[in-house]
């Protein structure tokens, strides 16, 4: 994939890096869900990874949707995430785009091997609280709303994480 979606994300030969910096993370995230709803035959369900459906309608999460759009095909679809054997890296990245959804950035910060200062903790928990209030209240199938995580990438670049 060459095109204009993937700016954030590196070619490494055939397969993509995704960035362990968690703003730039969630933005590729919030861009990758972007196309995914513009996108014919695909269903975002966040209580699914990746999968095909019998109509073959492509169903993804967050995390799923970044799966999409950057060729990272699991192994077996609608389990625990496994990506390709030996790539657990990419699995880590996986799992903290699921828990930033849901509003769990510190678990996302050590998924994705961030050490926060104490500035950072409190700022964390900030986000975690908006992301996890939007996220109870709205009525979004298991998403906060886009313009709330879009803040929270705000809020995330503004501490350096």
């Amino acid at each position: 994939m060459s095109d204009s979606r993937c700016v954030l994300a590196t070619a490494v030969g055939s397969r993509w890096v995704l960035p362990w910096v968690m703003s730039d993370l969630l933005e590729i995230t919030l861009n990758d869900v972007e196309i995914a709803k513009n996108t014919p035959n695909v269903l975002l369900d966040m209580h699914t990874w990746y999968r095909r459906d019998e109509q073959g309608t492509c169903v993804v999460c967050m995390a799923g949707a970044v799966m999409m759009n950057h060729g990272l095909i699991p192994d077996i679809s609608d389990a625990p995430i496994t990506v390709t054997p030996g790539n657990e890296e990419v699995s880590r990245q996986l799992h903290a785009i699921d828990l930033m959804r849901i509003g769990a950035f510190f678990a996302a910060a050590f998924q994705l091997r961030v050490a926060l200062s104490d500035r950072q903790l409190k700022a964390v928990r900030r986000i975690s609280l908006a992301v996890g209030f939007e996220l109870s209240v709205a009525d979004h199938a298991g998403m906060a709303p886009m313009e709330t995580y879009r803040q929270a990438v705000i809020d995330l670049r503004a501490e350096g994480l």
